[in-house]
């Protein structure tokens, strides 16, 4: 008698068409044995990722099918980000308030919704109960959760965390830069590259103490922009004079604009960064109010000098020539082993569309932001799906990941960087798309 194992091809593909579209059933399919998983990636196309929605909620782009979380962890109020197929998601209440509806996060987990995996980030935890309220802007693991993880956050004191699972964690000094500018991190090898509100890209050296903790080292500015460089209206061809102190002020980086005030390598050539904290279960942080931002929301903006607001990536901005309100985003990618920052400008109006977008490539040789030529596409057959809160370079084409295009959660659209145009909603979002979902490979 056969084996389950040995069941024709033709055969478990019928039973994979009954499972729909939930990827639960799959990836259980595909644990059986090899000759079951080999019929899972030969039956299933790549599809488009999921996007996570502000009511926790998944749904599938191509069809516009909504599906809950029935394995949501228990206490679970909100998603605050993602890496692939993990959520960081907020444990805690909701309240209601008289500017509406507020998650209170008492701690955080990551969670697998496709294996139903739930990990408590004990470190993670412990870090933000020390330092007080904050909002995780990013949440960035670089490939495990047993490895280095990055959190942003709102609080200027602590705007970023360095963590590993059980080892400890790694801080900056409060209110230091080049930390409290950072607007996008991204990992690529042992480095943490991190961009600034003036593009500035700054590697931060990965290693580990003795105990297995996390070390930052921050290294010299791959790109440093001039003083006077206004970041946000670069691709309007704004060619207004800009003074060093308003440079100082955006940057809040005074130290370093002198170049002989550089970061110094020691006697071994490294870059040493004084400006550190390394954390275990055990440190304690003394708690430093941070009265100048006001916390509205998971996707919060703050109010800077009254004449714009700015979010984790973005600054709101006016259309000299239309009047409409413009939304300027930044977003650092690795593709195919090359950091790419999208520049995106988007109308906020009703509804969202995309204005421009330029794609520049970091060149360490010259020390600047590369743009792509136009009309040339993405190169090496890919896809770029953006989000404020997860971004990622796929292979394409394959099944419906398209090529040389960017899927904007916001907007909904895909724009085609070769035409330089956009198609209209051409895949379905939730009400608010906070981030990206991407299933495992096997059941891509």
């Amino acid at each position: 008698m056969a084996s389950w194992s040995d069941l024709p091809l033709d055969l478990l593909g019928s039973v994979i068409a009954c499972f729909g579209t939930l990827p639960v059933n799959r990836v259980r399919f595909a644990a059986v044995c090899r000759s079951w998983h080999a019929a899972v990636c030969h039956h299933e196309r790549r599809r488009l990722p999921w996007v996570m929605s502000w009511d926790d909620r998944v749904m599938i782009p191509f069809d516009g099918s909504e599906y809950n979380l029935l394995c949501f962890p228990e206490d679970g109020v909100g998603v605050v980000g993602s890496t692939d197929s993990w959520l960081a998601v907020g444990l805690g209440t909701k309240q209601e308030f008289e500017e509406g509806i507020k998650c209170i996060y008492t701690g955080y987990v990551l969670h697998n919704p496709f294996s139903g995996t739930t990990v408590p980030l004990t470190v993670l935890n412990d870090v933000i109960v020390n330092i007080g309220t904050c909002l995780i802007y990013k949440f960035l693991m670089r490939s495990t959760i047993d490895d280095f993880i990055a959190v942003v956050t709102n609080n200027e004191n602590y705007p970023i965390i360095v963590f590993r699972q059980g080892r400890g964690a790694w801080v900056p000094r409060p209110c230091t830069a080049p930390y409290i500018n950072i607007i996008d991190v991204a990992f690529l090898g042992d480095t943490l590259y991190a961009i600034t509100k003036a593009e500035d890209l700054i590697p931060l050296n990965l290693t580990l103490d003795g105990d297995g903790k996390p070390l930052v080292t921050v290294g010299k500015r791959v790109i440093r922009q001039p003083p006077g460089y206004d970041a946000w209206h670069t691709s309007d061809d704004d060619d207004e004079d800009h003074s060093d102190d308003e440079r100082d002020e955006e940057d809040g980086d005074d130290d370093n604009d002198d170049p002989e005030e550089e970061d110094v390598p020691d006697h071994d050539g490294n870059i040493e960064d004084e400006d550190v904290n390394t954390l275990d279960e055990d440190t304690d942080i003394e708690e430093d109010g941070n009265e100048d931002e006001i916390a509205l929301d998971d996707g919060a903006l703050r109010q800077d000098d009254g004449s714009h607001l700015s979010s984790f990536s973005g600054e709101y901005a006016h259309d000299e020539e239309t009047g409409d309100l413009i939304l300027i985003s930044r977003h650092l990618i690795v593709s195919s082993g090359k950091l790419l920052m999208v520049r995106r400008h988007k109308y906020y109006t009703v509804p969202i569309c995309t204005r421009h977008v330029e794609i520049l490539e970091a060149d360490a040789s010259t020390g600047a932001w590369v743009p792509l030529h136009v009309g040339a596409g993405l190169g090496g057959r890919r896809a770029l799906f953006i989000s404020m809160n997860f971004s990622k370079s796929v292979s394409a084409p394959s099944g419906e990941v398209e090529e040389d295009v960017i899927y904007d959660i916001d907007t909904g659209e895909v724009f085609d960087m070769k035409a330089q145009t956009s198609k209209q909603n051409i895949f379905c979002i939730p009400s608010q798309g906070i981030t990206w979902l991407f299933p495992p490979e096997l059941v891509l």
